[in-house]
């Protein structure tokens, strides 16, 4: 219906920014000095103008999760502005690990790749499997996370990831390989309206500044995010 709003906008709204804004005054009530924000470095630049993204490119989201996490960063830097509240705001890549489960609306590529593929269903792959995308491992967010409270500099958005781009097909055949069942059936797709060819983060800047780098290989973390799910599957049923 011409004119109408986006339905999935509206809900991401509903179900995060309202939510945040009501967190962001009751941390203003509490005293909160700092605010830590994760934000998405996998969707809030859009369509990139280099392999390698860097926090100084134009923030320009397709998606409605890409769109609602810049206004919380907007929403963030006014509180920073109007109470003198730090903060610091990190842009991760595609976060994978244990506790992820792939849910209604099959999310997080690797988590959904290593539950359908313990269930014995085909593997979804949306386009033809050469987009390609950042991984990073939770532990490693969390540790920037940790870092970040303790920062002081002049910085106050930094990437987090891996600065290495994989493609989906490539992913695919990573985790094939590290579950060992041989090969996964596959069913492709047609690509996402909000969907990028490539999404790469730079990290030179979180490196420099916080003397961080991604510590979990990504073939160990594969293997741990399978032996969670295992875990998971078998409870959960």
């Amino acid at each position: 219906m011409p004119g109408s709003v986006d339905a999935e906008f509206l809900a991401e709204v509903s179900d995060v920014v309202l939510p945040t804004l009501d967190l962001l005054k009751f941390a203003r009530a509490a005293g909160t000095r700092k605010i830590i924000f994760l934000s998405s470095g996998g969707t809030v630049y859009g369509m990139p103008a280099s392999f390698q993204i860097p926090e100084t490119a134009p923030t320009h989201p397709i998606s409605a999760y890409g769109t609602n996490k810049i206004a919380i960063e907007k929403y963030v830097m006014r509180e920073s502005h109007l109470h003198r509240t730090g903060f610091h705001i990190f842009r991760a890549a595609n976060v994978y690990g244990c506790y992820q489960r792939a849910g209604k609306r099959n999310q997080g590529l690797v988590a959904a790749t290593i539950e359908r593929a313990l269930r014995g269903q085909p593997i979804e792959i949306w386009g033809t499997g050469q987009a390609v995308r950042d991984f990073v491992h939770i532990d490693d967010v969390v540790s920037a996370l940790v870092q970040g409270i303790f920062y002081d500099g002049p910085h106050r958005i930094m990437n987090v990831g891996s600065g290495t781009g994989r493609g989906v097909n490539e992913v695919v055949a990573d985790i094939e390989r590290v579950l060992g069942h041989g090969t996964l059936s596959k069913s492709y797709q047609p690509d996402r309206p909000a969907g990028v060819p490539s999404n790469v983060l730079d990290i030179a800047l979180i490196t420099r500044e916080m003397k961080w780098q991604p510590r979990i290989s990504w073939t160990d973390g594969l293997a741990d995010t399978i032996e969670w799910m295992k875990n998971a599957i078998r409870i959960s049923d």
